[in-house]
């Protein structure tokens, strides 16, 4: 589970499906537009599979979580998500979440 997502306020658990481990099945405008995945880096969301658009970094220290566009490269710590679960991020209580998206600058 990624940090602060599906939760209830307040309670730090996943809530609905999540709970049980269950997650649903990549949507037809998630998956990537050529046949080779080989290539495309996939959310890191345990079940999703979709090509990731976003990615997530954390400083535990300042109890920020920052969410900007795809890295150029692969770096761990940092998390790929998709659309769908980057818009559906949600920072844990206390955290604070800054979303990076330089179109609308």
């Amino acid at each position: 589970m990624i940090l602060g997502e599906d939760r209830h306020p307040g309670d730090g658990l996943p809530s609905g499906d999540d709970a049980l481990g269950v997650s649903e099945p990549p949507r037809a405008d998630e998956s990537p537009q050529s046949g080779d995945r080989s290539d495309a880096r996939l959310c890191a969301r345990v079940g999703c599979g979709a090509v990731a658009t976003h990615t997530l970094t954390a400083d535990y220290t300042d109890r920020l979580m920052a969410v900007g566009p795809l890295s150029p490269e692969r770096t761990p710590p940092a998390l790929d998500l998709c659309e769908r679960h980057s818009e559906a991020l949600t920072p844990p209580e206390g955290w604070q979440l800054m979303r990076h998206d330089p179109s609308r600058e």
